[in-house]
């Protein structure tokens, strides 16, 4: 019957959450929007929300360390305009759609450290974040999954990614980095759509299954 369980708008500042459950909202469990500043939540959870676990719109800046997500339409989705978020300790799973989302045209800025993302169909989507110690996984009953589709410049350090359907989608507007990283059986095929895919993806010190096949 609700449609938020937090919600935070307009030039909001300030404001520290902690050790907050949200479950059956009909939009998202924490939604900011407007022109947030300061705003931090500490082990903040959601699941079963219509809408994300947590999301942040418009001009806000947000600092989010310590979340389960389960089971979600997506588990994160940031769609700033402007601003940025730092987001550290999450692990998101069974996600309808997207577990890690970054939506936007503009630049802005995002970081992602130590999370875990298990059976979300698409498990990484977007771009202009750095994304550090993520382990990316599908189960042996999960649904078929996309481990990373990047759209913009994006970087990756100390990536695990197994057993996902697909490894990586990156379009020629992409500009990806990934270095000291895994990549495990299973994952079949990644795309690269641009005439010279090392223009747009660089692998550095990576270590790769015998069975993946580029496109």
């Amino acid at each position: 019957m609700r449609t938020n369980a937090v919600e935070l708008a307009d030039s909001t500042s300030h404001i520290i959450i902690k050790n907050l459950n949200a479950q059956h909202v009909y939009n998202d469990g924490f939604n900011i929007h407007g022109k947030v500043k300061g705003a931090e939540f500490y082990n903040c959870n959601a699941r079963q929300c219509g809408d994300e676990g947590f999301s942040s719109h418009d001009d806000c800046e947000t600092i989010l360390d310590g979340a389960e997500y389960e089971e979600c339409d997506n588990g994160i989705a940031n769609v700033n305009v402007s601003g940025w978020s730092k987001t550290a300790n999450v692990f998101i799973r069974n996600s309808r759609s997207v577990g890690f989302l970054i939506a936007n045209s503009v630049k802005t800025k995002h970081m992602l450290t130590n999370a875990i993302l298990v059976d979300n169909p698409s498990q990484f989507s977007g771009g202009y974040t750095v994304a550090e110690n993520i382990l990316i996984v599908r189960t042996n009953d999960g649904p078929k999954t996309q481990a990373l589709n990047c759209q913009a410049e994006t970087s990756f350090s100390r990536l695990t990614a197994w057993g996902n359907s697909s490894l990586l989608r990156a379009d020629g507007g992409a500009s990806v980095v990934i270095k000291d990283s895994l990549f495990g059986p299973e994952q079949s095929i990644a795309h690269f759509r641009a005439e010279d895919p090392a223009e747009i993806v660089r692998f550095e010190n990576c270590i790769f299954s015998s069975d993946l096949q580029i496109e």
